[in-house]
């Protein structure tokens, strides 16, 4: 069991919430925080597939600002 000190106006806001939704403020506060992980792990898996991506050799040791630069040029 875990007990939260909230401010007055965030817990007034919970509350509210909760009665909106027509839960309890326990499930309001587990479904939120199961969406938030269930983000984070969609997030992490989009950060690993991005690093297992090949390396492309026509950009390798280049200064990325000046390749941007020159493909800036090119439309002018």
């Amino acid at each position: 069991m875990l007990t939260l000190e909230l401010d007055r106006q965030l817990e007034a806001s919970l509350l509210e919430i909760a009665r909106l939704q027509q839960q309890t403020p326990e499930q309001l506060i587990h479904r939120l925080l199961a969406q938030f992980l269930q983000d984070r792990q969609a997030s992490d898996s989009l950060v690993d597939a991005a690093c297992a991506l090949p390396t492309v050799a026509a950009f390798t040791a280049k200064d990325p600002l000046q390749l941007q630069q020159v493909l800036r040029d090119e439309w002018h």
